[in-house]
C-alpha cells in the first residue's frame, strides 16, 4: 500500500506519521486513513482522548499504554485493543518510545467487525485476542515482525475486509434511523457558515416513524451505537466542538459553539467540561501540535 508520512521534532524528543488509505470495501467503516507512528519522548507524555463519534483500535508493537477513565479509579494497561464507544475521557500514559497502527470505525462498523453488541465494550477497553480471538493475535504479531510499513497496513487492511464480508450486515431499519439522526455528519471547519448540523429528525419522530416503542429504540442504538441515540447525537456534538477548537484556533469560543450547533457559550462550556474535563479555552492550551489529543500534567 502506498504510504505517506509526516515527521516531527522538538526539545522533547521526535515522533514519524505514516499514513495508508484503507480498501474501498470498507468505505463505510473506517473514519479517515489507517495511522501508523513510530514515537520517542525523553520524558514520556500523558494524553487525553475526548470522546467523537468512533471506535478506535489500536495495534500496538513495543510498549503498552496506561489508561486511566474520568474517575481517576480504574488504571488499564493495554498493548494491542479496541475501545468502545466512550462518553467520557480517557488519560493515557505513553511510553517512552512507541510503535503502533490505528483504525477508527464507525460505531455500525464496529458492530459487524466485532461482531459483538456495542454497550458491552462501552466506556471500556478491550485487549485485541479477547475481541479478536487467536488470528487477531496472529496480525499483531506478524505485523510487528514485519519492517516494511506499507506491508503492515496491507496486512490490517486484509483482516478487517475479511472481518467486514464475515460480519453480519446492519439491519436496514438500524441504518435508516442512524441517517435521520444526521449521526455521522462532520462540519467543514473551512466553511463556518455550514458547520451547523445538518436538520435530522428527533429520536420520538424516528421510533414513530419506524413504530418502535422508547424501548426498542434504546435497545437498538445500544446494540449498534453503544449507548442511546440521545446521548450519541451529545457525543457527536462535542466531537465536532473540540474538532472546531483544533481546527479554528484563531476563532473565537463564540463561534466556535454555534458551528458546532450549541445555542449559547454557557451550554458549550457546560458539555466541554462534562465530557472532556476541561474548559474550551484550557482544551485550547492543552492541544498538542499535530496530534488529535491533549496532553495533560501527570500525576
Amino acid at each position: 500500500m502506498d504510504v505517506r508520512t509526516e515527521r516531527h521534532v522538538d526539545a522533547d524528543g521526535w515522533w514519524e506519521m505514516l499514513t495508508a488509505t484503507p480498501s474501498p470495501v470498507l468505505r463505510d467503516a473506517i473514519l479517515g486513513p489507517y495511522v501508523g507512528w513510530v514515537e520517542e519522548r525523553r520524558i514520556p507524555l500523558v494524553r487525553r482522548e475526548t470522546p467523537a463519534l468512533l471506535v478506535p483500535c489500536i495495534l500496538t508493537f513495543e510498549n503498552a499504554y496506561t489508561l486511566r477513565d474520568a474517575s481517576r479509579t480504574v488504571t488499564t494497561v493495554r498493548g494491542s485493543f479496541v475501545a468502545g464507544m466512550y462518553d467520557q475521557w480517557v488519560d493515557v500514559g505513553m511510553p517512552s518510545r512507541s510503535v503502533a497502527v490505528q483504525a477508527n470505525f464507525t460505531p455500525l462498523a464496529a458492530r459487524r467487525i466485532f461482531g459483538c453488541p456495542l454497550h458491552e465494550i462501552t466506556n471500556q477497553s478491550v485487549d485485541v485476542p479477547s475481541m479478536f480471538g487467536a488470528e487477531g493475535a496472529r496480525l499483531v504479531s506478524r505485523m510487528a515482525a514485519e519492517p516494511d510499513w506499507g506491508v503492515r497496513f496491507a496486512m490490517l487492511d486484509a483482516f478487517l475486509v475479511e472481518r467486514w464480508r464475515r460480519g453480519a450486515r446492519t439491519p436496514r431499519t438500524m441504518q435508516w434511523a442512524w441517517q435521520q439522526l444526521a449521526l455521522g455528519s462532520e462540519p467543514l471547519a473551512s466553511a463556518v457558515q455550514a458547520c451547523a448540523p445538518k436538520s435530522a429528525m428527533s429520536v420520538g419522530d424516528v421510533a414513530r416513524a419506524l413504530g418502535w416503542s422508547a424501548r426498542r429504540m434504546s435497545d437498538a442504538f445500544r446494540e449498534h451505537g453503544g449507548m442511546s441515540a440521545r446521548r450519541l447525537q451529545s457525543v457527536q456534538r462535542v466531537g465536532h466542538a473540540t474538532q472546531l477548537l483544533r481546527e479554528l484556533p484563531h476563532s473565537s469560543l463564540g463561534v466556535v459553539a454555534v458551528s458546532a450547533g450549541y445555542a449559547d457559550h454557557a451550554h458549550f462550556t457546560r458539555d466541554l467540561v462534562q465530557f472532556t474535563g476541561v474548559t474550551p479555552s484550557m482544551f485550547r492550551q492543552l492541544m498538542e501540535p499535530g496530534m488529535q489529543s491533549l496532553v495533560v500534567p501527570s500525576d
